[in-house]
């Protein structure tokens, strides 16, 4: 109860997501405004160093007066007595909004998301759509754990004050993501679409797709030579057979993707996907033989480069 008292008075006092202004801070307001005409202006002025006149020889081996000396020791004491931690920690909550600070917009988002979960629990629309995300975003403020000890703390500091680097490292992965996607797409397009049919010579059961058994052709049941893959309406979709060739009295059509279309290269999203499962290494090696029976042994090969030439980026990253 006291905790919520507090947060309460909190809000009150320092706002909820500006800073209060202080009578000695003239700059308490229009932070990210000032940043902007800061910004703007070192930009667009001309980058000249300022001239700073070097000290005088003279006074380098002078020691320091009585007078200064005597100052400067009241000064040290007078600060020393005034830096207290406490005191400066209120200080800065003091004028610190509440949703300024990390942990409390942990809380917030934690506590929003619990009041929303329940209400969907309570109306039956959270089992009837499944939308248990809220339910999970309201276990967040056990992540205020992070915080409880001196050496998660610095972690923790140390990782928001390298999030810049971290921001160019991610565009710099993100940029080959994007183009090894491309890549896949202008490769592997309708790949995942070609599957062996079986069909009955005597004509008594029905055609049977054996599934994840991807191919790239088919022998003729009378000659027994090899040919190409072929459409739904039954026209031959390349030139020269591929990859796996399936048995005789199995057809190698090209009809849909697997699981439900949504594992292709056919657009750049689902392309994105796949890329992103070759470089996270999970259930690689499914894709690998899937693509190796449905295209030239080579692209295995260049799926297994790919993986590496990420694995590296993530090292040196």
């Amino acid at each position: 109860m006291s905790s919520r008292v507090e947060i309460i008075a909190r809000c009150i006092v320092s706002g909820v997501f500006l800073n209060p202004r202080a009578g000695d801070d003239p700059k308490g307001r229009g932070e990210l405004r000032r940043r902007i005409i800061e910004n703007t202006h070192k930009l667009l002025s001309p980058r000249r160093k300022p001239s700073i006149r070097a000290p005088s020889p003279s006074r380098l081996e002078q020691p320091p007066s009585l007078l200064r000396s005597l100052t400067s020791n009241l000064q040290l004491a007078d600060s020393a007595i005034q830096v207290d931690g406490q005191c400066q920690a209120r200080l800065r909550m003091a004028r610190r909004a509440f949703l300024r600070h990390s942990f409390n917009r942990l809380d917030f988002v934690a506590v929003i998301s619990y009041w929303i979960s329940l209400w969907l629990c309570i109306t039956g629309v959270e089992a009837e759509r499944h939308l248990y995300v809220f339910r999970m975003m309201s276990c967040l403020r056990i992540l205020r754990l992070l915080g409880i000890t001196s050496g998660t703390s610095v972690i923790l500091r140390s990782l928001k004050k390298a999030a810049p680097l971290l921001v160019n490292v991610a565009l710099l992965i993100g940029f080959f993501w994007l183009i090894f996607a491309i890549i896949g797409v202008q490769s592997f397009k309708s790949s995942f679409r070609r599957s062996c049919v079986w069909v009955d010579p005597e004509g008594v059961q029905g055609n049977f797709t054996q599934e994840f058994q991807f191919c790239g052709g088919h022998r003729n049941r009378l000659t027994g030579l090899e040919e190409p893959y072929v459409y739904e309406d039954g026209t031959p979709g390349a030139i020269f057979p591929k990859g796996y060739i399936c048995p005789i009295n199995s057809v190698c059509v090209s009809s849909n993707n697997p699981y439900g279309g949504t594992v292709s290269f056919d657009n750049i999203a689902q392309s994105l996907e796949l890329v992103f499962v070759v470089m996270t290494a999970n259930t690689f090696s499914n894709l690998l033989y899937y693509m190796a029976d449905s295209d030239y042994l080579t692209s295995a090969l260049c799926k297994s480069l790919n993986n590496r030439y990420k694995l590296l980026i993530w090292v040196w990253c």
